[in-house]
Parts: structure tokens; sequence; C-alpha cells
């Protein structure tokens, strides 16, 4: 058998990597032309749908298609934990990649994982409570 070229696995990263990037930039210009509140065809949060609560992800949607269109305060009355998240989860993605070398890893400290959990329980609980202030939590 002969050994491969060391120049394939390069290629095979190069093309996942540009995949990746095409597939989130479809999404991100299908969620740009496309208003979440009025397409009929998105999902709809199972849980807000069978008790009317709001889960933590519940007007991510939303909140990314403001974001889109530069309406940074209408991204967050959507739901705040994603757009204040998603800079500290890429900041701590970037940090974790320096540390160790490798942009995917599972080596991501257990208490990471368990903060990021109570963040988003006490997220959920709080913006269930139907009274001011925690009522601006919940997506409008």
């Amino acid at each position: 058998m002969t050994p491969q070229p060391r120049s394939r696995p390069r290629l095979a990263l190069l093309a996942r990597r540009f995949a990746i990037v095409a597939a989130g930039a479809a999404i991100a210009l299908t969620l740009y032309r496309v208003d979440p509140a009025s397409a009929r065809w998105l999902p709809i949060c199972p849980l807000h749908e069978l008790t009317g609560w709001h889960c933590p992800g519940c007007g991510s949607t939303r909140a990314a298609h403001a974001l889109l269109h530069g309406d940074v305060m209408q991204a967050v009355s959507k739901n705040a934990l994603v757009v204040c998240g998603a800079p500290i989860a890429l900041a701590l993605w970037t940090w974790n990649r320096r540390r160790t070398g490798h942009a995917w890893t599972t080596a991501v400290p257990q208490r990471w994982i368990w903060s990021v959990l109570l963040v988003m329980v006490a997220f959920a609980l709080l913006r269930n409570v139907p009274f001011y202030p925690f009522s601006l939590l919940a997506p409008h």
C-alpha cells in the first residue's frame, strides 16, 4: 500500500472549513432575507406551544434576524441571552483554541458546562416571571 501524499488531509480540512463557512453564509443570508415573525415554515418552540413558557432559546431566530439588520436593541428585546452570550462564547472559543491549539476540542472545563447550564436555567425561569423587570426578558 502506498502512503497518501501529505497534502490530501490539508485539502480535506480546507474543504471542511469552506463547507462550514458556506453553510453559515447561506443561513445568514436566509435569516437576513426572511422575517422569522411572518415565516410559517420556520419551526416553533415546542415548549412554548405546549406550556406557554419561554425557553432560553425562544426569540433567538428573531434576534439573529434583527442583528443581521443592525438593530441591536430589537435583538436584545427578543433574546438577551443569545445577544450577550454569543460574543462571550466566541471569545471563550478563541481563548480555548489558542490555549489548546485545536479549533474543536472536547477539553472544556466541566465548570464551564455547569455554569452555562445554570445561566440558561436561571434565564428561562426569570423570563417567565410576569412582573417588571423580569417581563422585559420575555420575547416581545
